[in-house]
Formats: structure tokens, C-alpha cells, sequence
């Protein structure tokens, strides 16, 4: 099936691992030319010589950029001549597992600001570029958590929660300008994000990171539906979908990655 993203241009942020990784290469997969930018150099430029290994025939390029600087991401984005496709994936907050009461106001204002302002600023400045396009998205990765908030890390969630109300506005304003706008709630896949949990349970309980694997993951299988966990690729399959000709009239939506965990939407 021709997906119709053959030669187009897509923006990654967050793009040196876990899902902002796996939508690159994913997209490279249909064709399309890649454009990477995180904060760590490194691992920015393996991720960049891996997908130019396995398709030669794409162009790569990253930059480093602080997401939640508006004037960083400006200066980014007025250095792009073409744009057809802004995977916002940047984010985070959930490095450790935090309570809601003691969190200093650093906390809740700088996760805001990576998390929903970023994608803000990456959308405002990727505008005018995305109005040149035939086929223009915005594609904005969110979680389970803004719907169905857990015990931890609350600063996170409220920050996706005010990415899901972001979405669906910014969706509105662009919709007329044939952009549309999507947000997918991914929730519990196996991942960089998802080892990291697994360590810090195995150092919180003292024991050793095979046996914090099983336990994380009976927890969390038991809440599926589908008795089993999804992976960054399966949120970068759905990122090429949305991103496609096929879904042309889908704008300012949520979309559950959670293999049924999710209760209700509202």
C-alpha cells in the first residue's frame, strides 16, 4: 500500500531513543527524509548513522536543541526549509517516582515546559513550514496517564493532560489550513523508558534486575486486557498511519496505545 510518504520530511523531537527512535526509523522505513534533535549529541548522532545504514537512500540530519527554551526551538526551526510531518515525542518528568505532595515548583514548571510547551513552541515556529505541505501533520506523543492519573508522578501527568486539551485546540486552529493534528496516549510499552522503571525497582527493592522485570511486569500485564505489552514500534506503526495519505480526515483526536487498559475516554 503506497502510504504516500515517499520523499517527504519529517521532524522528530526527542529522537535519540525509545519512541522518538522508533518513529524515525519507522518513517525512514516509508521513505521519508528525517530531521533528529534531542539533547544528547551522541546518541543523536548514532541514532542518525544507524538509519543512514539501513536506508542509504534518505537524507538524515539532527541538531541539538533545548525544548524548553522557545527561543532555542525558534532558532531551530527557522533553519528548516521544508516540513511535512512534526512528530512532537520530547517529554518527560518521570525519572523518579514522585508523590504529589513535595514537589518544589522547579518540578512542576520545568516538566510543563518539556512537556506541553514544548510541543507549543515545536508546532507555532513548524506553522508556516507545514502550510507549503501536500500532506501536513502534527503528531503528538501523549500517555494513558492524563486520562487515568496513577501514584506517582503527578507534575508528569497534568502536563500530558494539558497536552491532550493543546491537541484538540490546536487541531481547531489548523484544521482549516488542511493540518491535521493528533495526539496518541501510549501506556506501558517496552522500551528505554520502561528499562529504566524496571532498574529503579530493582534498586529500590535491593534485588537483581531480572527478578524487578517480572514483577513490574505482572503488575502491569494484569491491568491489560490484552494480557500483554505493547513496544515503541507499535506506537511508531501508528505514527506512519496518521502520518499517511489513509488518514487524511483524522484531526484532534486521542488515540489509546494501551492494548485496552484505558476504561473510557471522555
Amino acid at each position: 500500500m503506497d502510504l504516500g510518504l515517499k520523499g517527504r520530511t519529517a521532524l522528530i523531537t526527542g529522537s535519540s531513543q525509545g519512541i522518538g527512535k522508533a518513529c524515525a526509523i519507522a518513517l525512514a522505513r516509508e521513505g521519508c527524509n528525517i530531521i533528529l534533535c534531542a539533547r544528547n549529541a551522541s546518541k543523536l548522532r548514532t541514532v542518525c548513522v544507524e538509519i543512514e545504514e539501513m536506508y542509504p537512500d534518505i537524507n538524515v540530519n539532527w541538531a541539538t536543541v533545548d525544548a524548553t527554551s522557545r527561543e532555542s526551538v525558534k532558532s531551530f526551526l527557522s533553519q528548516i526549509h521544508s516540513l511535512d510531518i512534526l512528530v512532537n515525542n520530547v517529554g518527560g518528568g518521570t525519572e523518579k517516582p514522585l508523590k504529589l505532595w513535595g514537589l518544589t515548583e522547579e518540578q512542576w514548571i520545568d516538566t510543563y515546559k518539556l512537556n506541553a510547551l514544548s510541543m507549543v513552541w515545536f508546532t507555532e515556529f513548524a506553522v508556516p513550514l507545514l502550510e507549503k505541505s501536500l500532506q501536513p501533520r502534527v503528531i503528538n506523543i501523549g500517555s494513558k496517564t492524563s486520562h487515568e492519573p496513577g501514584w506517582n508522578n503527578p507534575h508528569y501527568g497534568a502536563a500530558k493532560s494539558a497536552m491532550d486539551y493543546l491537541n484538540k485546540r490546536i487541531s481547531n486552529e489548523l484544521a482549516p489550513k488542511g493540518i491535521c493534528v493528533n495526539v496518541i496516549g501510549p501506556h506501558a510499552l517496552i522500551c528505554d523508558t520502561w528499562e529504566r522503571d524496571v532498574r529503579d525497582r530493582a534498586q529500590t527493592l535491593g534485588i537483581a534486575i531480572q527478578k524487578a522485570r517480572a514483577i513490574v511486569t505482572k503488575e502491569v500485564v494484569s491491568k491489560i486486557p490484552m494480557g500483554r505489552q505493547g513496544t515503541d514500534e507499535d506506537a511508531a506503526n501508528l505514527v506512519v498511519f496518521l502520518a499517511s495519505a489513509q488518514a487524511n480526515f483524522i484531526t484532534g483526536t486521542y488515540i489509546p496505545l494501551d492494548g485496552g487498559a484505558t476504561r473510557s475516554i471522555l
